[in-house]
């Protein structure tokens, strides 16, 4: 009844003004119940209890059960489910995290999840292992397994592959999406927050073939460079 309630409370506590300018902004993919952040957090909370989870294949089937639901506040409701759950989040989750990538899709979920859910899975794997999972999405030609292989590192910092992310972009730098040449400059000025000068020498390197979105976004941090 956990998931059933939360739905209940949060379609009767939804503004369905908000709902309507939601949808729009999201190109009209997705039903809305009209609920912001905050309030979405908080019935969350209200309604989540990490003790009824018995196990990962119960969690999995709660996260398909919110998937399913047509609101993205239920997407949404997952994602945060599984956040709960990061010693669970091992190469045994990997294909289910790639099903909620590729499923219902659009860059509010794929984010969330390439960057809070790929990211930690990838992190405990070997650079080798790493590198063959980030091949496999870019030679996918699914666009937001390629996104995903270029934001996939946006928290590891220090830990950053940089052959790794070079090779990412470059791999996707014809690519025309906007998604795309977005992910571009978002994981290069993530990375500058660490490492200006790497992301600067990139952009100097391969200004001529980064979108100028690319550039945009990656410069935004690098004034003092």
């Amino acid at each position: 009844m956990m998931i059933e309630n939360m739905l209940s409370e949060m379609e009767a506590t939804g503004n369905p003004r908000d709902a309507v300018l939601m949808k729009a902004y999201m190109k009209g993919h997705f039903d809305y119940y009209g609920l912001k952040s905050v309030p979405r957090r908080t019935i969350f909370q209200k309604h989540f209890d990490k003790k009824a989870v018995k196990d990962r294949a119960h969690l999995v089937s709660l996260v398909d059960q919110l998937w399913q639901e047509p609101h993205r506040e239920a997407h949404y409701s997952a994602m945060y489910l599984l956040d709960k759950f990061k010693p669970w989040m091992t190469i045994d989750m990997l294909p289910h995290i790639e099903n909620l990538i590729t499923t219902k899709s659009w860059w509010d979920t794929v984010d969330h999840l390439a960057a809070h859910q790929i990211g930690l899975i990838l992190s405990k794997l070997s650079p080798q292992q790493r590198r063959t999972i980030a091949y496999r999405y870019l030679e996918s030609n699914h666009l937001w397994l390629q996104r995903t292989a270029i934001i996939f590192q946006l928290f590891y910092k220090e830990n950053t592959d940089t052959e790794l992310l070079s090779e990412c972009i470059l791999a996707t730098i014809s690519e025309k999406n906007f998604f795309i040449r977005k992910a571009h400059g978002w994981a290069l000025r993530h990375y500058s927050k660490t490492n200006k000068l790497f992301v600067a020498q990139f952009l100097s390197n391969h200004r001529d073939v980064l979108s100028p979105l690319a550039i945009k976004e990656a410069s935004k941090y690098l004034t003092s460079v």
